[in-house]
Parts: C-alpha cells; structure tokens; sequence
C-alpha cells in the first residue's frame, strides 16, 4: 500500500514486495484483491482500507457490485457482509442497528426474522436499501431467496478480561 511505513517493507524480502505507483488507475485495495484472487483465494475479506477518504470508501463499495467480490469488510466501527442465497444468522446486541443494500444488478429478494421492520415482501430496485433498521433481539436471521445484499453491523468487539 502507497501509504505503508518504508521502514517495516524493510522486513520482507524485496522480491516479496510488489510496487506501484502512487499515481495510479487502482486503488491499492483493488490490487490488493487482484493479487489474491490470481493466487486462486476463494474469500476474500477486506479489513479497514478507505484511509478516511469518502472517495475510497466509495471505492470499495463498488467492489460489492462485481462478478468476484468480497464475503466480508471489518472497519473500525462496521461489520459488514456480502449475502448470499441462503440463511445467515447474526448475533448482536438487541437495540442494534442494521442496515440491508441490494448489489449487482438483479432480481432480489429476501426475508428476515427478529428484526423491527421486515424485510419481506420488499420490492428491492438498484438504489434502494433498508437503512437504520433494528435487531429486536440477540440473534437475526436473514434469508436470501435471490439477488445479492450488503448488510452493515455494527463491530462487536469483545476483548477477555
């Protein structure tokens, strides 16, 4: 990354360290992501990146939207997941906030269980989304029919003690 200490590359073995410029068509979570999928990874999970920038934080939703995408984002305060067909159970805090965003460009459906606003029976369009909805108890449950979501968590972090 453009942006990382020179002193700690000095760490790593020069021909294990791949360089662009600054002045670039990618952004370094891109090539990051290209690099990984050329060495066949089949999950990819993205953790922090956006560096403060909206346009990067832009930048990375947009990864979402392609044929080969991230299953996960980790930022400093949002847990965020790429759903698929099928069910994804969740736990957080009951109160907490969830939000749902179709991605790619398709027919999308799904449904949802302990959640104060139901996801079913929406008609989801591109551009729609299901903003501040909240988790009623410690544990939801969305069900993919069709299409692919985002959903954003808060990040729970729980350090022992």
């Amino acid at each position: 990354m453009d942006s990382v200490d020179t002193q700690l590359l000095d760490r790593y073995p020069k021909d294990s360290i791949i360089r662009y410029p600054t002045a670039k068509d990618y952004t370094d979570t891109e090539l990051a992501m290209q690099e990984v999928i050329k060495k066949g990874c089949q999950k990819i999970w993205i953790i922090g990146g956006g560096g403060g920038r909206l346009d990067h934080l832009f930048g990375i939703r947009s990864l979402f939207e392609r044929d080969i995408f991230p299953c996960r984002w980790i930022t400093d305060k949002e847990d965020i997941y790429c759903l698929e067909k099928g069910e994804h159970h969740f736990s957080v805090d009951a109160g907490e906030t969830v939000s749902v965003f179709p991605l790619g460009d398709n027919k999308w459906e799904v449904t949802s269980e302990r959640l104060k606003w139901p996801l079913d029976n929406i008609k989801w369009n591109r551009g729609f989304f299901g903003l501040c909805n909240i988790a009623i108890d410690d544990v939801f449950k969305i069900t993919v029919q069709a299409g692919r979501f985002m959903l954003i968590i808060p990040l729970e972090v729980k350090l022992g003690g």
